[in-house]
């Protein structure tokens, strides 16, 4: 029986879910629950409890699949995504990752990407403002007001 990605996530340390909770807010919340089933399925696997504790190896299998040619699923490309954010955030061992990537450029993508979600809030905020409209009835009443000065 599959595991609930959750429960899985609940059993991590402290920092390791902080960490994953800041990755997932440059996602829209309603793809967490893939990314979550996904990062849930990596601590499954390698059966480690911190995300700094995870390493190359475990990655490789994800790797592994880019060098046979085999067809990627989407969960591979969110573990992957997930791998490149902490090699970008020096938050795992560099080893191994560094002779793949560059780690300047996911750097550049995350910031972009923490960019990109601190302005969809913002303007989520603004538009949820906007959509306080008036309706008909409150418009006449403020009309009857200032009629009446």
């Amino acid at each position: 029986m599959k595991n609930n990605p959750r429960a899985i996530l609940s059993n991590l340390k402290i920092d390791s879910n902080e960490i994953i909770e800041s990755y997932l807010q440059l996602y829209s919340e309603s793809s967490h629950n893939q990314y979550i089933s996904s990062i849930a399925d990596i601590f499954n696997v390698s059966r480690k409890n911190s995300v700094r504790d995870l390493t190359f190896d475990d990655y490789r299998s994800i790797y592994q699949k880019y060098n046979q040619d085999e067809k990627k699923t989407a969960q591979d490309s969110y573990k992957e995504t997930f791998f490149k954010f902490l090699y970008a955030n020096d938050l795992i061992d560099s080893k191994g990752f560094s002779d793949i990537w560059i780690k300047e450029d996911w750097i550049r993508y995350f910031l972009k990407k923490l960019n990109d979600a601190d302005n969809n809030s913002d303007n989520h905020k603004e538009n949820a403002k906007d959509d306080r409209s008036l309706s008909f009835s409150e418009i006449l009443r403020i009309q009857e007001i200032l009629d009446q000065e």
